[in-house]
């Protein structure tokens, strides 16, 4: 499964029509859904991000997956 979440737009460029979309998305993280929600915020964490594609052994997605404060 590709998947992908948007990169920041620092610039505010005006003119994404032009741009290909391969320009401003990078692939997403994804965990699997049998690990422990646990073991799932210590993989986000270690990855420095607050949310994660969570994926079946396929790599269906099943579900998104977003730490809170």
């Amino acid at each position: 499964m590709n998947t992908s979440i948007t990169k920041p737009n620092p610039a505010g460029d005006a003119n994404l029509d032009a741009r290909p979309v391969k320009d401003i998305i990078e692939p997403a993280k994804t965990v699997l859904g049998e690990v422990s929600v646990q073991t799932a915020l210590d993989e986000m964490q270690a990855r420095g991000i607050d949310s994660a594609l969570v994926t079946n052994q396929r790599g269906e997605l099943l579900v998104l997956c977003r730490a809170t404060k």
